[in-house]
């Protein structure tokens, strides 16, 4: 399983390189939603491979009725002032609405990117919180790194790093370069059989990838000026490059095979639980639903930003009718009027 496969490995890296039967560790994700669940997955798994684990999260990301596990690890959650977590509450809610409602256009990742690069340097402003973590003297990192701040954090700290890739579809790069001539780009609807002029697609949609990744890196670009000194300022897309491990989540998707580094590893079945039976009020909800009934999984997204189920009523009207399902919920919206 995925869990032993990361504790074995972290720990046979920590007794053959560091000589450390039992490790200081540091888990680290600033985002929320599913990735504090899964990082959250990771630092239990740590802890019970016999490692000292604290998880830095910033509390105020954490999904509304969200109910968390019993942990036997150590929390460091940080957050902002009441009046800029509101400012920046509402900038989320915006955005993610624009981002359902838009799909994932560029446009909307690079305002994205541009509110996680506002979070990143808040973070790195606090000193009580970046002198608490020099201090604890940990050995290790393991990173969540959707979010390139945490290779920032990594630098500060100048400490060694393991980094996850929560999903393949990211603006981090890992491995080595794929070949454009049967490694498809994503996006691209192509496979790895390849004529000609499917190879000069995917190579146009490499270019066009590549200058977007460069955009959203380089809002990043005024944080690291900001706390880092001249001279000893980092290049952030050469500091994946520094990490000991990579742990790649296969969970969401499947990808091609193309060349990796051996330090990286595949994993899924993070968040796997034993199977519980459906609560009979979502049975009954589905089964007595009238035919052609669209149903609809709202997602942890959509709870912690509170999205317009009545908007997404009007979208889908052209039905015969809508439900959606919360996640945190055992009961979907409009479930009485069905029952």
């Amino acid at each position: 399983m995925a869990e032993h496969r990361i504790g074995i490995l972290v720990s046979l890296f920590l007794l053959e390189v560091l000589l450390l039967d039992a490790a200081k560790i540091l888990t680290i994700s600033t985002i929320g939603g599913s990735h504090f669940m899964v990082m959250s997955r990771v630092s239990q798994i740590l802890h019970n491979y016999g490692h000292n684990v604290t998880y830095l999260f910033h509390e105020n990301l954490l999904n509304p009725g969200f109910k968390e596990d019993k942990i036997s690890y150590q929390v460091i959650n940080w957050h902002l002032s009441e009046d800029k977590q509101k400012e920046i509450f509402k900038r989320r809610q915006l955005l993610v609405e624009e981002l359902v409602h838009y799909r994932s256009n560029h446009h909307t990742n690079i305002k994205i990117f541009e509110h996680y690069t506002d979070l990143c340097s808040h973070l790195l402003s606090r000193k009580d919180i970046m002198d608490s973590l020099r201090n604890k003297k940990f050995e290790l990192l393991f990173l969540d790194v959707t979010d390139p701040c945490v290779f920032l954090i990594a630098e500060k700290l100048g400490k060694q790093f393991v980094a996850f890739l929560p999903s393949l579809f990211s603006i981090i790069d890992y491995g080595l370069p794929s070949p454009l001539s049967f490694v498809p780009g994503f996006g691209s609807s192509l496979t790895d059989q390849m004529y000609f002029w499917a190879t000069v697609k995917n190579f146009l949609m490499f270019l066009d990838s590549f200058m977007k990744k460069r955009e959203i890196l380089s809002q990043y670009d005024s944080t690291i000026q900001q706390h880092f000194a001249e001279g000893s300022r980092p290049v952030l897309s050469d500091l994946p490059r520094k990490a000991e491990l990579w742990f790649v989540s296969s969970d969401f998707a499947l990808d091609f095979p193309h060349p990796v580094l051996p330090n990286t590893i595949y994993v899924g079945g993070l968040m796997d639980k034993p199977v519980r039976p459906i609560p009979q009020l979502i049975l009954e909800f589905v089964f007595l639903s009238p035919m052609g009934e669209q149903i609809h999984e709202n997602g942890a997204i959509g709870e912690s930003l509170h999205l317009d189920l009545q908007a997404g009523d009007r979208t889908f009207k052209s039905g015969p009718g809508v439900g959606f399902l919360n996640p945190l919920s055992d009961k979907p919206s409009k479930m009485k009027s069905r029952l």
